[in-house]
């Protein structure tokens, strides 16, 4: 259950940053490479729904959700996070 909750959140958050990059550029090579990158990554969703995972799929499909991720984060506004915060957080995740 946990797991799948977590796959539904990482596929929601790779569809958020694809619209938000769709969105927010102006360069039509750039919108044409997430246009792409979107087909591919819906294709693979839509396969992982049908069938069992083979590894070049997953390879696929992860390395295009990255590629859409890396393009978002590129252009995406930085803020500074406060180290305390930070290390508080990490040892929850890692303690659970």
């Amino acid at each position: 259950l946990v797991v799948g909750l977590i796959w539904i959140a990482f596929v929601v958050s790779v569809f958020y940053m694809l619209v938000k990059g769709l969105r927010n550029t102006e360069n039509v090579q750039v919108r044409r490479d997430l246009a792409l990158l979107g087909t591919i990554w819906s294709t693979y969703v839509l396969q992982a729904l049908i069938s069992p995972d083979q590894i070049v799929l997953s390879l696929i499909g992860y390395s295009s959700a990255g590629l859409i991720a890396g393009i978002y984060l590129k252009d995406a506004p930085t803020f500074k996070l406060d180290p305390f915060i930070v290390r508080s957080v990490t040892a929850f995740v890692l303690v659970f």
